[in-house]
């Protein structure tokens, strides 16, 4: 395959046979080459093709913004959630999580932990994304030495959840609007969390979907709970913060 562009000496992007930009990674791939080169198979240790243009952009710039153990480690809990889940999951979480894992790393080694007060709720709703969280806890620390809380693990989990094609909630729809949409006055209570967290998460449906565009979700999932799921990870951790904003 032709080099397009050369992001790092480990990382190039390249057009398959179909035309398709391809992210491919091996030690030294990108040493000393340049747009038009052809791209060594021997070098060529992964490859990755995003199914949509946004998504690829994103994943260039993220590739080359976290460190590259980062990202692989994050690829390791992929795999696996795919074996645990044994369901689809959408292509955004090559960035969406590895961005999570990276920010999250940096943060506890400076020693900022963030409480999730949706933790008990997560670890009911969703099992399974939840002992898959608690994996990538395991993971984390075998291959950094950060030991991440559940909390942590619940907010891995929801990334999941959003990540699962064709809904996330084991034939109950109704799960995730219970979490987001109970009793919020109860929940801006727990943790420590600032007054108003709970207007701050009882966002109506046209801020759910902003943040979906912001996010670059489909907009045809943007209204289901894997949308909300998404957006509610971000706005969990910075209300735990205590400030608005991303988190990714």
């Amino acid at each position: 395959m032709k080099i397009e562009k050369v992001l790092n000496n480990n990382v190039v992007v390249a057009l398959d046979e179909n035309g398709a930009e391809t992210v491919l990674m091996g030690r030294g791939l990108g040493f000393g080459r340049r747009a038009g080169d052809e791209a060594p198979p021997d070098k060529v240790e992964k490859r990755f093709t995003l199914h949509s243009d946004q998504l690829s952009d994103r994943f260039q710039q993220l590739i080359t913004s976290i460190p590259l153990p980062h990202f692989l480690m994050s690829e390791r809990i992929i795999n696996h959630a795919k074996i645990a889940l044994g369901k689809e999951l959408s292509d955004s979480i090559y960035v969406t999580l590895p961005d999570h894992i990276s920010a999250a790393v940096n943060r506890y080694k400076e020693g900022i932990v963030l409480p999730n007060p949706l933790l008990w709720d997560i670890r009911q709703l969703y099992k399974d994304e939840f002992r898959v969280g608690l994996k990538a806890n395991e993971i984390v620390k075998e291959e950094t030495g950060v030991e991440f809380t559940e909390d942590e693990a619940a907010f891995i989990a929801l990334h999941f959840v959003n990540a699962q094609l064709g809904g996330a909630s084991g034939g109950n729809p109704d799960a995730l609007q219970v979490v987001v949409f109970g009793d919020l006055h109860q929940v801006g209570d727990v943790g420590g969390l600032p007054v108003g967290v709970d207007g701050l998460l009882a966002a109506n449906e046209a801020e759910v979907v902003a943040r979906g565009h912001h996010h670059g979700l489909d907009p045809g999932g943007i209204g289901s709970e894997a949308g909300v799921a998404h957006c509610l990870a971000d706005e969990l951790e910075f209300a735990a913060r205590g400030f608005p904003g991303d988190a990714s």
